[in-house]
């Protein structure tokens, strides 16, 4: 079930609606996921964020939680893999849903020093543009790193 940025339930019809109309408007729709794993089970967290890029700043966006207690998860690369797959998954639903400006965020980096996660990244984003989607990793995936963070924890 989806929830509003207020934490409101929303039925998906009903936020599509809502996205294609924000779309209408000029914003761009940008999805991303993070996850947290913690007391033997993972939080993951999906993010649909809408941004008109008129405006510094300010937007909206709906989210969704999935818990799941599978030990593979412990593996990083296993948790971006799924971090992965769920938001091209919910790009798709809004592309057939006719939302046409979209952009995947994956909350994953180049730099080594930085970014457990980046030797991955090149692999995962190949995933998401092979999907058909514009992509975008750290530091310009605020969708993942920043809002689906926040609401994995």
């Amino acid at each position: 079930m989806w929830h509003t940025g207020s934490g409101d339930l929303i039925c998906s019809r009903d936020m599509i609606s809502v996205i294609k109309s924000s779309e209408a408007a000029g914003c761009y729709i940008y999805v991303g996921s993070d996850s947290m794993f913690k007391n033997n089970r993972c939080i993951f967290a999906t993010a649909i964020c809408m941004h008109n890029p008129s405006f510094k700043h300010g937007g909206r966006f709906f989210y969704q939680r999935d818990y799941r207690q599978d030990p593979s998860l412990k593996i990083l690369a296993n948790r971006m893999l799924f971090e992965t797959t769920t938001a091209i998954e919910t790009a798709m639903l809004l592309r057939n849903a006719g939302v046409k400006n979209l952009c995947v965020h994956l909350d994953m980096g180049t730099d080594p020093k930085k970014n457990a996660t980046s030797k991955m990244t090149d692999g995962l984003y190949g995933y998401v543009v092979g999907s058909g989607f514009d992509c975008e990793v750290k530091p310009h995936s605020w969708a993942s790193s920043s809002v689906a963070d926040r609401l994995s924890k």
